[in-house]
């Protein structure tokens, strides 16, 4: 679902499905050089990383990720 939409960006909640994405995305080296590593091996570890962060903190804090469209 989005919450807002322009053509050059969406707003919207992350989900299970965008386990790909996190998962390249915390593995990036960049990442895990400014940010740290997440220990993510695998996409069901990537999965686990969305459900026990950010669909907790839209439950908890209505806090939002921005995804870039395409």
């Amino acid at each position: 679902m989005n919450i807002a939409e322009t053509n050059r960006l969406k707003i919207r909640r992350m989900e299970r499905t965008d386990a790909a994405f996190i998962l390249e995305l915390l593995n990036e080296p960049q990442w895990i050089h400014y940010i740290g590593d997440k220990g993510l091996e695998s996409r069901q570890d990537a999965e686990r990383y969305i459900i026990e962060g950010p669909l907790t903190m839209y439950k908890k804090l209505w806090m939002w990720v921005i995804c870039r469209g395409t």
